[in-house]
C-alpha cells in the first residue's frame, strides 16, 4: 500500500540519473547490440550504468520532461523501456515505527507487476529483463532514505534494493520519421491497483538530420 506513493521516488531517481549523464552526450548511430544492452543490463551500477545513462537517442521512456525533446534517428535501433525499483527497509521512530519491508517482500512485489506498452495507440509485446539487486552509490542511497523518511515520518534503515526493466527493442524500420507516442501502464496485479500511467510524445528524425549524422560519444 505504501508503495503507491513511490512514483515520485522513481521519477526523482530517473531525473538525477538522466540529467547527470545526458547533458554532455552527443547524438549518434545506435546498433542492435546497443539496444539489447540497454534493455538487458539496465539498471546496473558502475561504469556500464553511467555509459547507458549517457545513451541519448537510444532509449525511449514515458517521462516527457526528459525524453520528449530528445532527437531520435530513423536509422538507429531503439528500445522502448521502463525500469522500476523497490527497497527493503525498516522504520525507526515516528508513526510507522517498527514497519519492516523485507527483501522477500520486495522481490514478490516487483514480480507481481503487470506492464502494458502502448505505441501510437496499439499495445506492443515486450520482454522482461531479469530482476536483479542494486548497488547504488552513497548519493542514490541518501536520496532513497530521504524520500522514505519524509513519506513515513521516521528514520529509515535502508536495506537491499532491487530493480527490473521491461521493454521492446525496435529495429530502424519499425519507427517512421515523424511523431510517435509511447504510453506505459504498470499495475499491481494481485491488488488491481494502477501504479503508473504516463506517456511521452517523441520525434524520429530523417537520415540527413543532425540526430543521424553526429558521432556517438
Amino acid at each position: 500500500m505504501l508503495r503507491r506513493t513511490w512514483i515520485g521516488l522513481v521519477a526523482a531517481l530517473l531525473a538525477a540519473l538522466v540529467m547527470a549523464g545526458s547533458v554532455s552526450a552527443d547524438q549518434g548511430r545506435w546498433t542492435k547490440g546497443d539496444a539489447t544492452a540497454m534493455l538487458y543490463t539496465y539498471p546496473l551500477t558502475g561504469q556500464i550504468f553511467v555509459r547507458l545513462d549517457q545513451a541519448l537517442g537510444l532509449d525511449i521512456r514515458p517521462f516527457p520532461e526528459f525524453y520528449e525533446a530528445t532527437p531520435y534517428c530513423v536509422s538507429d535501433w531503439h528500445v522502448l523501456a521502463l525500469a522500476w525499483f523497490d527497497w527493503a527497509f525498516e522504520v525507526v521512530g515516528g508513526p510507522n515505527h517498527g514497519l519492516v519491508v523485507t527483501r522477500e517482500e520486495v522481490r514478490d512485489f516487483l514480480s507481481d507487476l503487470g506492464w502494458q506498452f502502448i505505441l501510437d495507440g496499439a499495445t506492443v509485446g515486450t520482454t522482461a529483463a531479469p530482476l536483479r539487486p542494486l548497488v547504488p552509490d552513497e548519493g542514490a542511497r541518501a536520496d532513497v532514505e530521504s524520500f522514505l523518511e519524509e513519506d513515513l515520518g521516521g528514520d529509515v534503515i535502508l536495506g537491499q534494493g532491487f530493480g527490473l526493466q521491461r521493454g521492446r527493442i525496435m529495429a530502424p524500420d519499425e519507427l517512421a520519421v515523424g511523431q510517435h507516442t509511447l504510453r506505459v501502464i504498470v499495475t499491481v496485479t494481485t491488488e488491481g491497483f494502477e501504479l503508473f500511467d504516463q506517456a511521452v510524445t517523441f520525434t524520429i528524425h530523417p537520415a540527413d538530420s543532425l540526430a543521424c549524422t553526429a558521432a556517438v560519444a
